[in-house]
């Protein structure tokens, strides 16, 4: 089944750019573009069934945080990314607190974009390390961490993805736990597989959000 994405941008060079990273997300990507915001309320409302919703006009869309909301109630199953000018961590919070699953600056490379839309397809949530600082003040109720039960890991699976998130290598793992370095290999593959990221650090960024609230991950060494 392909990855339905709906698109929103207007200037050509960024929607070919953005349809690029987009591409590489899934073997099957189908991408609409819509023009306006009008346009794509009226399809999540139509066909609140879509996987992806790529906001492109974050700076120049007045009341953001009210639009997300309502593109929240339109489609409550739907992943919603925000990419423009954000660095403001008031404007970013509340946009979180709203429904967006992602917030990504306009500064951010195009595999920073890839590895935090596949972060959130994989159930997690991003929001730029810029954002997060000593005034930064979040409460448990203000997030909806992602539960572990959710991805019908084993126990030993969920303490293998928490070594995992340390930074600890299969061998580091297999000596904390007492197990063969093979028996980690195959239980990082299982993790892989159940939490459908493509590699050890995606892994380690959703496991993050297991327990705590989003932290300041710099995607940049995600590659």
């Amino acid at each position: 089944m392909a990855l339905k994405v709906l698109l929103l941008e207007t200037q050509p060079l960024l929607i070919e750019a953005l349809q690029g990273i987009l591409k590489k997300l899934d073997d099957a990507v189908a991408i609409d573009l819509v023009p306006d915001l009008t346009e794509l309320r009226d399809r999540l409302l139509a066909a609140p069934d879509e996987r992806l919703v790529f906001l492109s006009q974050m700076s120049s869309t007045d009341g953001l945080p009210a639009v997300v909301s309502e593109l929240r109630r339109a489609a409550p199953t739907a992943k919603i990314v925000l990419y423009g000018d954000c660095t403001d961590r008031d404007r970013v919070r509340q946009l979180y607190i709203c429904g967006a699953d992602a917030v990504i600056p306009h500064q951010a490379t195009g595999n920073i974009v890839a590895a935090a839309t596949r972060l959130v397809l994989a159930g997690g949530k991003y929001l730029p390390p810029e954002v997060f600082g000593p005034t930064w003040q979040a409460t448990e109720s203000e997030f909806d961490p992602i539960e572990a039960g959710d991805y019908r890991l084993t126990p030993q699976q969920r303490k293998v993805l928490a070594l995992l998130a340390e930074g600890l290598s299969n061998r580091q793992i297999a000596e904390r736990l007492g197990i063969a370095e093979g028996t980690v290999k195959l239980h990082v593959n299982a993790i892989l597989k159940a939490l459908d990221v493509p590699n050890r650090t995606a892994a380690a960024l959703v496991a993050r959000g297991l327990s705590s609230p989003p932290l300041p991950i710099d995607l940049r060494r995600a590659g």
